[in-house]
């Protein structure tokens, strides 16, 4: 497993994907650090099932991983996609 890998946002080919993720961004905040920007992308996505869309083998490799803390992430995220719940998780693998 590949270590703090995970959705990167600037491999977005699609511009409905790029719009989501614009989307995602709280403009009251005054910056993002990249981990957190890669996480709420990856989340958010998660969450409403576009990553099934825009990566739909990320996708698929996410759910079924061997890993069974990745798919509870995962399946936790599907579930409620709240910013308490994963609030320190880093280290998503790219597939």
């Amino acid at each position: 497993m590949l270590k703090n890998k995970y959705h990167l946002p600037h491999n977005s080919v699609r511009i409905d994907e790029f719009n989501h993720m614009l989307k995602c961004i709280d403009l009251s905040k005054e910056f993002y650090l990249y981990e957190d920007l890669r996480l709420l992308f990856l989340k958010s996505q998660i969450a409403d099932g576009s990553l099934r869309i825009f990566h739909k083998q990320y996708d698929t490799n996410l759910s079924n991983h061997d890993n069974s803390s990745i798919r509870r992430l995962y399946n936790t995220c599907k579930i409620n996609p709240s910013e308490k719940k994963f609030a320190g998780v880093t280290g998503l693998p790219i597939y």
